[in-house]
């Protein structure tokens, strides 16, 4: 009885020293916890910072050397947060997304959707990822992050040296997964609120643009110029355009009849109905033609091209005006900034009942002579 309270008490030391050890890593994995916690409610704008602090966190607290998170795009999985590895496998891992299958722990995690744990990647003959050098990892740990049954992402751990992970690191970072997925969730749920929130906004303005145009439909019942005026200031406005052209057919030509923007251009002014410009080819093809950069559009737009370096325009967008399927003008809206118009200010510029195409038609062509605005 007493040599066994001997080698108790002799003991005691080493089990009090275990249980600080303990202690003290609990407490490091609750602050971290509460770290991450604090950073999804307060990053809902940010999620990288989010995943970067997931991937430092579950790094330091697990013992690892390196980690990374990755997320999907299409078909494969790229590296949306790296920690603690080298310039050199950084590049690696974006030049080479990640597909499911054995041939790594990540891509076993993604194809299995459980945690992957390879001791020594030396000692794995399935394990031939071409990133395997650059990491310079020989313990890995893989956790995919999982939205009910499907994976959305896997994060990933390694050790430069052989030795493996415990069960409480490897519960540990499943946590961190857990963190992460809603993390992602909530963001795409935020973005798809500020996108509807978007969307119904843009329907107000198109709303407020079609009364407008009505009202002053209403009030030059036998004069279309005020028309044609109102709908290039709406479309610049709506369509983010610095310039807005209203041209209308006339036999072969097209004619300047309206003009908002500071881009220059002369009222009443012709041009024949051609593929060498955008307006031209617009009537031409009765369909709406982009070109993001004129100055770069070659022989293509050989006209525009000119037009493009005397003005000092870049992006040109032309929307046929079509009554009964022939085009009978075009609608131009020109950037002196390189930017492609989105489909949905795109859709603003279409002809409708109560847009030039529509009215020419009722009313014929006003051809006052007027001094082109600057605005």
């Amino acid at each position: 009885m007493g040599s066994e309270v001997s080698i108790a008490a002799a003991d005691l030391p080493r089990r009090v020293s275990e249980l600080e050890r303990e202690l003290s890593d609990a407490h490091r994995r609750e602050g971290a916890t509460a770290q991450v916690l604090k950073a999804i409610s307060c990053s809902t704008f940010n999620l990288q910072e989010v995943l970067d602090s997931l991937i430092e966190s579950a790094v330091k607290l697990t013992g690892a050397e390196t980690g990374l998170i990755i997320r999907q795009d299409g078909e494969v999985y790229r590296p949306a947060a790296i920690y603690g590895a080298s310039p050199e496998f950084i590049e690696v891992a974006k030049q080479n997304p990640i597909p499911p299958g054995r041939h790594s722990a990540t891509g076993r995690a993604l194809l299995e959707r459980r945690i992957v744990h390879i001791h020594d990647v030396f000692d794995d003959t399935e394990y031939s990822w071409v990133g395997r050098e650059a990491a310079g990892v020989r313990t890995i740990l893989a956790v995919p992050m999982l939205r009910g049954e499907i994976v959305i992402g896997v994060i990933g751990c390694g050790r430069r040296e052989v030795h493996p992970f415990t069960i409480k690191q490897m519960e540990l970072v499943q946590t961190f997964a857990d963190q992460a997925v809603i993390a992602i969730e909530n963001t795409r749920l935020f973005e798809a609120e500020q996108a509807s929130k978007r969307e119904l906004q843009e329907s107000l303005e198109y709303q407020t643009a079609t009364s407008e145009v009505l009202g002053v439909i209403s009030r030059s019942k036998f004069d279309l110029q005020p028309v044609l005026d109102i709908i290039a200031t709406i479309a610049s406005r709506l369509c983010v355009a610095e310039d807005t052209t209203i041209l209308l057919r006339e036999g072969a030509d097209l004619r300047v009849a309206a003009h908002h923007g500071a881009i220059p251009i002369r009222l009443n002014q012709k041009r024949p109905v051609g593929r060498g410009w955008v307006a031209g080819r617009t009537v031409a093809d009765r369909q709406a033609i982009q070109v993001p950069d004129l100055t770069l559009a070659g022989d293509e737009f050989p006209l525009g091209r000119r037009l493009a370096d005397e003005s000092g325009h870049r992006t040109t967008l032309g929307v046929p005006l079509l009554r009964e399927g022939d085009a009978v003008g075009c609608l131009l809206l020109r950037r002196k900034l390189c930017s492609r118009s989105p489909r949905s200010k795109s859709r603003c510029c279409k002809p409708s009942p109560t847009r030039p195409s529509s009215l020419s038609r009722t009313r014929g062509c006003s051809r006052q002579s007027r001094p082109a605005r600057a605005s």
